[in-house]
């Protein structure tokens, strides 16, 4: 049998530990922004639109969609469009998507009002999305369609995020995001807004970040650089980060940031700080790693 490897115990002083927040950064990295289309048609609804809005809920993709389509064809314009739309919406799924492409392809925008006009956009940019071309995405809902229709443009504002993010454009993406909140009405949707805003700067380097401070005139976007600044930078104990947040609160009287955001900083130095009074080092002294672990001793 052959012998174990004995194994050396190196004994240092009391040291900070900081845990990157990989986990977290990972965890909103690649989320959509979960805006409601649907049910937009209460007014005229019939029992075929809505069994495909049951449908729909129950996962059940292309059938609400070839109802959505078939009970179009029965309705005079803009019902009738609006219908359509809702049809290619539903199929706006990654195993679907060519069937939404059809449906949008037949939907003439000539005949679209405003409000159709900025959800037909944002159902193509989305697929685009789906295909993983965000330039396209843009292209489907450019800047010059944002106020056009005051009921769809969280929706637009929502996909020019996720594309300009996916583009790589992420000072864009976040100013968005911060024009966007004011039109959400609903805390869970403002909720993902902000934690997607501040998920995007946590995985931003300090470079980029010291950049976009210098090039910067959006005092809200300066708020929210400021914060996560302190986040980044080392801190000795709770009462050095407490006094940096109280500065920043002082400095940043009239921000929007929520609370749980500006807490989770302090929440996170408690968690993933620890300062033990000894740490052992155990290195293999014989075997094949002895030489690398003579070296690491020494």
């Amino acid at each position: 049998m052959q012998k174990p490897q004995s194994q050396h115990p190196l004994i240092y002083k009391p040291i900070l530990i900081l845990v990157a927040l990989l986990a977290t950064c990972m965890l909103w990295s690649c989320a959509n922004f979960p805006l409601d289309t649907g049910k937009v048609f209460d007014s005229t609804s019939s029992s075929q639109t809505q069994r495909a809005e049951k449908l729909l809920a129950a996962g059940k993709y292309q059938e609400a969609a070839s109802i959505f389509w078939a009970e179009a064809e029965t309705r005079p314009s803009p019902q009738k469009e609006a219908l359509q739309i809702r049809a290619a919406e539903a199929v706006l799924q990654p195993e679907t998507k060519l069937q939404a492409q059809q449906y949008l392809g037949a939907i003439d925008e000539s005949v679209l009002s405003k409000d159709l006009l900025v959800r037909k956009r944002v159902a193509l940019a989305e697929l685009a999305l789906l295909n993983g071309q965000p330039q396209l995405a843009l292209d489907a809902a450019p800047e010059k369609l944002i106020n056009v229709s005051e009921k769809y443009n969280p929706h637009l504002l929502a996909v020019r995020a996720k594309a300009l993010k996916s583009a790589g454009m992420m000072k864009k993406s976040i100013e968005t995001r911060i024009t966007l909140n004011q039109l959400l009405r609903k805390p869970a949707q403002r909720k993902k807004n902000n934690e997607l805003i501040w998920q995007t700067l946590l995985n931003t380097n300090n470079t980029e970040l010291n950049s976009w401070s210098a090039n910067n005139n959006n005092p809200e976007l300066a708020a929210w650089l400021s914060l996560v600044t302190i986040q980044k930078q080392p801190h000795e104990n709770h009462a050095s980060i407490d006094n940096a947040i109280q500065q920043w609160r002082s400095k940043y009287s009239k921000h929007r940031i929520p609370n749980h955001i500006i807490d989770s900083i302090t929440k996170d130095y408690a968690t993933f700080h620890i300062a033990p009074n000894k740490i052992a080092l155990l290195l293999p002294l014989t075997g094949r790693y002895s030489r690398v672990a003579e070296a690491v001793y020494a």
